[in-house]
Parts: structure tokens; C-alpha cells; sequence
């Protein structure tokens, strides 16, 4: 085996012993950090729940640490960022993974029911867009079109005001301030505080109505699709023609808030009305 480049070193989580064993053991070591959290647990406590002795259990805990899973403030291990990293990861996964399966007969209903190209949204994995997961589209001749696996930023699009309405202050503060929010129509919001006063009418709604914010001819009606914790999962979203939905803006947005309640519940989530 040719040996390893000085320059792109490996840690090693478990330099003596079965490597095996070690492997074994980094679920339990994540698992006891993540019940332990926000106080962390040190060597001695993290050795006597486990059993590996501390001289052992040393030498992993390091390996995590280089690897940016692990913290340690004081003699005391925290989960680190790239564990955090991994969870919101697999979590992103399983919920656009079924996502799609879940929802599709009331997305089939709802294409039915108002004959205009129906979207389903999911955020994607860099947090920084709505990704297209699944859309039916209009039977008209002039319809949106060309949907799934596209995306659009969140702050310029129907499916992005959901999101960003249901999700912390602290999320939506970050995200605003660093993304370039660039005006791609003349009616594009930009503004921080218009957009905040945007989610706020969101949540209060239920549903969000956009016109012409990335395509001036395209009106969005967009609601949430909450988990069984109440999380944001996705969003549901209706995308037509201003000039023969804008007539329709009551109908179409009952609708889409209807359906996001309907696909809520499959997923679980029990209020009474979103």
C-alpha cells in the first residue's frame, strides 16, 4: 500500500485496538453528547456510560474532534459543527425522500381541482433555495412549465416566502443579510423590512400570493407543509398566469392552503388548521 501523502494527513479515531469496535462505538458517543447537550459531558462520565476505558475512549474522542465533530471547552465535550451538519443533512434527505410520495395524490387533487401547474417544495440542502421535488402541470395551453429539479432563492419566490414565514428569526435574519438579493423583475422585493413584513402576512394567512417576483407574467399562491413536530417540510404551490389566475386569487389560494393542511396530516402533524 503506498503510503500517505504528509500533506493530506488522516486522523486516526482508533489507533490501537479493533478498529471495528471503534467504529461501533461513535452512534453511542454522539448519541449520549446529543442528550447531553447544551452541557456536554466529560472523559470520566463519557467512559462510564460507554464502558471503553478513558485511555481508549481518548483517543476516539480526538479523532472526532479533528474531524470537527466534536467540541471541547474546559475538559468538556460538546457536538460539533460538522455533527450538526451531518444531522440536518439526513434529515434534509428523509424529508425529500418521501416527501414527494406523500403528497403526491393531493397534489394529483389539487392539479384537478384548479387545472394550473401544481409545485411541491423542499428546501435545499444549502439552505439557501426551494428546490421543485415534484410538480403536475395545467392542461392549458399557456401554463407553467418545465418544473422539477429546479429551484428559485428564497426570497424571490412563492415557495421561499413559506419557508422563510415558518422558519426562526434567527435563520431569517442570517439569510437576509447575506444573501445578495438581487431584483430579477420590477416587482421583486429586496427590501429587508418589506420582506420581513411579507412572512409576517404569510403567517398570519397561512398562505403566501407573489406576483412577477422572478418572472413578471407568473403568479405563485404557496402554503407550508408541516411535519409531525411542526416543523416546515416543504410547500405546496400553485403557479399560473397572472392574466387567468388574478381573477382567481381567492379560489386559488384557499385551495393551496387546503391541500398544505391535507399533506400536513400525512406527515403527521396534528393541529387543528395551519
Amino acid at each position: 500500500m503506498p503510503p500517505r501523502s504528509a500533506a493530506a494527513p488522516t486522523p486516526q479515531i482508533a489507533p490501537r485496538g479493533s478498529a471495528t469496535l471503534s467504529v461501533a462505538r461513535l452512534p453511542q458517543i454522539l448519541d449520549l453528547l446529543s442528550r447531553a447537550s447544551p452541557h456536554g459531558a466529560s472523559l470520566a462520565a463519557l467512559s462510564a456510560q460507554t464502558g471503553i476505558p478513558k485511555s481508549s475512549l481518548l483517543n476516539i474522542l480526538r479523532g472526532l474532534q479533528s474531524l470537527g465533530y466534536l467540541t471541547s471547552v474546559n475538559n468538556v465535550y460538546h457536538l460539533g459543527s460538522e455533527a450538526y451538519a451531518l444531522a440536518n443533512l439526513i434529515i434534509s434527505t428523509l424529508r425529500s425522500g418521501r416527501l414527494p410520495a406523500i403528497a403526491r395524490p393531493a397534489l394529483q387533487r389539487l392539479a384537478d381541482e384548479v387545472n394550473e401547474t401544481v409545485i411541491l417544495g423542499a428546501m435545499s440542502q444549502d439552505e439557501r433555495q426551494v428546490v421543485y421535488v415534484d410538480a403536475i402541470e395545467s392542461r392549458h395551453a399557456v401554463r407553467v412549465s418545465g418544473i422539477i429539479g429546479n429551484h428559485s432563492p428564497l426570497y424571490a419566490s412563492t415557495g421561499g416566502w413559506v419557508m422563510l414565514a415558518y422558519l426562526p428569526d434567527a435563520f431569517v435574519d442570517s439569510y437576509l443579510r447575506s444573501v445578495e438579493r438581487v431584483r430579477h423583475t420590477s416587482k421583486t422585493l429586496t427590501g429587508i423590512d418589506e420582506l420581513k413584513a411579507m412572512y409576517r402576512k404569510v403567517r398570519e394567512d397561512g398562505v403566501s400570493i407573489a406576483v412577477g417576483q422572478m418572472d413578471e407574467s407568473i403568479l405563485g399562491f404557496g402554503a407550508p407543509v408541516f411535519d409531525a413536530g411542526g416543523a416546515i417540510a416543504g410547500v405546496v404551490i400553485i403557479s399560473s398566469v397572472v392574466s387567468r389566475a388574478l381573477d382567481r386569487s381567492d379560489e386559488l389560494a384557499a385551495a393551496v392552503r387546503a391541500a398544505g393542511r391535507e399533506i400536513s396530516g400525512l406527515l403527521g402533524y396534528q393541529a387543528a388548521a395551519v
